[in-house]
């Protein structure tokens, strides 16, 4: 068999056949093309002309191979094999381009050493291949086909040109490994796997033509390493879109991104709008359907530069067009954190001119009336020191308690008995320490609701101290005090908004209990016997109630 290739290209194609191979094969041009069709129209991501350009050359490559699966000449089959190595050299090495784009945020133009990559190196590598007639260096002699059989596959006899070539396509794999090995480094922990992945679907190419070279592993007798490509750009390809389609948060986020109802604007280094909501649209007339070209230089000249890698938030006050805005810019962080730590920003933006306009007309309407209101806040700070409840509970204080103590003394409806409880929080200082004093006011305002619900409303309940209550109920024996405490004891342990600021931790309280009569003693002696057997539960072990004997 002579190795030059045959450029009698309708006669190569007129002598074919259908075999399993051109079948898979043919199905599987039509399933790429499809596929980066619907990735390359739904999804923006950094390094996407590489991807599609890689499976451009995918597909290139594949329909050669279609091709040579389907004519029977073994001159028409090598012809086709030679002619498939522009596809064969372009797809690693715009794979190597995106991988690096994708994986580390990269955006921009295509360079001009991409250009002559992806036009010098296939170039070079079809043109040894075309003229293997005259140097015999890329195949051999000796390559024919096996079995010497009508539509056979061909059995190639590999020189250095061709090593030479291969050794190009590793470099270019192994390039993207390294890549990816390095981000996996120095990537954040929540990325890291997210590398690892990408790393291990690009050895299944690399892997799958090893076997070819070195030991004749083939798919229905041709070169595996499409196919393995086409799975590693599926994988990819549904990496992508898991970020935009079928996701429950993604959806969720990008409804809120959408009705947010301040200007949300995202920007790339290079300054473009990749992305606003309707907001940004109406704040600044944008058009709905330009997004990553559009551009705003009076606030692309307030971001950061690229070189300045700023990562703090910053909040500005830009004037444009007798409008003042408020902008605050936050850098979107890479994942491979100090090496390319921003690769991007967004920008919340709201027109303060109105408001500010406000600001100044009340600035000075306070100012007229500075008089007035001192006045008024020292009237009302005196009413507040005289007012008779708590203001975090609602409850009586220890004002009210004054009041009401020197009232019930001379009242003759309360002779037949005063049940009297002092209430005190178990742990309440560790509660403030632990959780801070948000949830130890929110405990007290529960211990206050519980006791409210526990008891009549005749029985009044009040905040005498920082985490202590007192109730006092008229005519209301020590047994029932008992039960109405065990309930609002219960009931607060189990409060869901206590269990959901604080988890695990059930709030508990003890208790004392005295009756007074006023021909025994004054309400202040029953007071000071219930906080004596306040302090007895404390020592027996808390979360308790002492004197339902009494």
């Amino acid at each position: 068999m002579t190795l030059f290739p045959s450029f009698a290209i309708l006669t190569c194609l007129a002598d074919g056949r259908i075999t399993p191979g051109v079948v898979l094969a043919a199905v599987t041009l039509g399933l790429l093309w499809f596929f980066v069709a619907f990735v390359g129209e739904r999804a923006t991501f950094a390094g996407r002309r590489f991807f599609i350009l890689a499976n451009g050359g995918l597909s290139y490559w594949l329909l050669l191979t279609v091709l040579e699966q389907w004519t029977n000449a073994p001159q028409c089959k090598m012809t086709f094999a030679m002619l498939a190595y522009p596809g064969i050299v372009i797809a690693p090495t715009a794979w190597m381009f995106f991988v690096y784009r994708y994986a580390y945020g990269v955006s921009g133009r295509m360079r001009l050493s991409h250009r002559l990559a992806l036009s010098l190196a296939p170039a070079i590598i079809t043109l040894a291949a075309l003229t293997n007639g005259w140097h015999g260096l890329f195949y051999m002699a000796g390559s024919a086909p096996q079995p010497d059989l009508p539509g056979a596959p061909i059995h190639y006899i590999h020189g250095p040109l061709f090593f030479g070539a291969a050794a190009y396509i590793y470099m270019t794999m192994l390039a993207c490994l390294g890549l990816l090995g390095l981000g996996a480094f120095i990537a954040r922990p929540g990325y890291r796997l997210h590398f690892v992945i990408l790393l291990l679907l690009t050895l299944v190419p690399m892997v799958g033509n090893v076997g070819y070279v070195l030991f004749d592993w083939s798919i229905f007798g041709f070169d595996p390493t499409p196919f393995l490509f086409i799975v590693v750009a599926f994988a990819y390809g549904a990496l992508i879109l898991s970020n935009r389609l079928f996701d429950l948060v993604s959806v969720a986020r990008q409804s809120i991104f959408d009705e947010f109802p301040r200007a949300v604007l995202v920007v790339n280094q290079q300054g473009k709008l990749l992305t606003y909501n309707s907001a940004a649209e109406q704040l600044l007339d944008l058009p709905p359907d330009q997004r990553g070209a559009q551009m705003v230089p009076w606030l692309v000249a307030a971001l950061p530069t690229a070189t300045e890698n700023c990562t703090a938030p910053l909040r500005l006050e830009l004037a444009h067009d007798d409008r003042l805005f408020e902008a605050d810019i936050r850098p979107v962080l890479s994942p491979l954190g100090e090496l390319r730590p921003v690769i991007g920003w967004t920008v919340l933006l709201e027109d303060v001119s109105q408001r500010r306009a406000e600001e100044q007309r009340l600035a000075k309407a306070l100012a007229r009336r500075s008089a007035q209101l001192t006045a008024a806040m020292q009237a009302q700070q005196e009413a507040e020191t005289l007012a008779l409840r708590d203001p975090l509970t609602g409850l009586l204080n220890r004002r009210g308690l004054d009041r009401l103590i020197t009232h019930l003394q001379d009242q003759p409806g309360y002779s037949s008995g005063l049940g009297v409880a002092v209430v005190d929080i178990d742990h309440f200082k560790s509660i403030n320490d632990t959780y801070g004093h948000a949830a130890g006011d929110q405990v007290l305002v529960e211990a206050a609701a519980e006791l409210r619900h526990c008891f009549r409303r005749e029985d009044m309940i009040f905040r005498v101290g920082g985490e202590e209550f007192l109730v006092l109920a008229p005519n209301l024996p020590p047994p029932a005090i008992v039960t109405r405490l065990q309930a609002a004891r219960s009931a607060l342990a189990e409060s869901p908004a206590l269990a959901a600021k604080m988890p695990g931790r059930r709030v508990q309280f003890s208790a004392g209990l005295a009756q007074w009569q006023p021909s025994d003693c004054s309400l202040q002696e029953a007071i000071l016997a219930a906080d004596s057997r306040l302090y007895q539960a404390k020592r027996e072990g808390r979360n308790r109630t002492v004197g339902a004997e009494v």
